[in-house]
């Protein structure tokens, strides 16, 4: 029994082993017959199938380049595209930015956007809103009307009020320095009129004693009437001030202070 085993045993090994040296035979003779390189297969080539595929790997290169180059020119159409949209777009902003800025300060846009944090509704901006424009309009109010004692004598290379027919070009020249002279006649104060009316009245060198009098008379009246009118501006800024007051929060009350330099 021992021996037939030993047998069976011999007989696999030797079947084993010849299909492994068959399956060895098969490779070598698959790698004889497999394809051969390209240099080879480049040597074996006649001189006109070798001039053919360069001709044509040389088409191939080219329609390549040429692809490669039209979507090159088709990115940069699209970015100058969008790069002029941009610049439309910032040209446009910056067209309606004035607009809407003075939009938001005519709303008080940026005063309700401060409270806004504080948590403030639509129903207290109702009431807040038209008592913050008393106030600013007073305010700026009082600003425009602005007092003719801060007249001051200013040197100009350019020549003054009164030009010096003699006088050597070194020199400097003095014209007086008016905060209203960008306004318009009918938009100046009667002080303001009556101090442009005495500033020419200093330009002509023979004019009349009593000329000075009665415009320096007028002048004076005019800036007492204009400091009693300013004290009244100042009682109604303070009420309107209070009247707001009234109806804002510590909080809403310390952002406005922040925000406006009003308060």
């Amino acid at each position: 029994m021992m021996k037939w085993r030993i047998v069976l045993v011999l007989v696999v090994c030797a079947s084993l082993a010849v299909f492994a040296v068959q399956t060895l035979s098969q490779a070598g003779g698959s790698n004889q017959t497999a394809k051969p390189s390209d240099a080879e297969r480049r040597r074996n080539m006649t001189d006109a199938e070798r001039k053919r595929e360069t001709e044509q790997w040389l088409k191939k290169q080219k329609l390549d380049q040429e692809r490669r180059n039209r979507d090159f020119k088709k990115k940069i159409a699209e970015g100058k595209k969008q790069w002029r949209l941009s610049q439309e777009k910032a040209r446009q902003w910056r067209q309606e930015l004035p607009e809407k800025h003075a939009e938001a300060k005519r709303e008080f846009l940026y005063e309700k956007r401060a409270l806004v944090s504080t948590g403030l509704t639509e129903e207290q901006w109702a009431v807040i809103k038209p008592k913050l424009e008393k106030v600013v309009k007073l305010h700026n109010l009082r600003e425009l009307e602005r007092s003719t004692s801060g007249l001051s004598l200013g040197s100009s290379s350019t020549g003054g009020t009164r030009p010096k027919a003699n006088a050597n070009q070194s020199e400097p020249r003095w014209q007086w320095k008016r905060t209203w002279k960008d306004k318009k006649t009918a938009a100046l104060s009667e002080a303001q009129k009556i101090a442009e009316q005495l500033i020419r009245l200093l330009d002509q060198k023979n004019a009349m004693p009593e000329a000075y009098k009665r415009r320096m008379d007028a002048l004076r009246r005019a800036r007492i009437a204009e400091e009693s009118e300013k004290q009244k501006r100042e009682k109604e800024l303070s009420e309107a001030k209070q009247e707001l007051c009234k109806y804002l929060t510590t909080r809403q009350e310390a952002v406005l202070v922040l925000k406006m330099g009003r308060l």
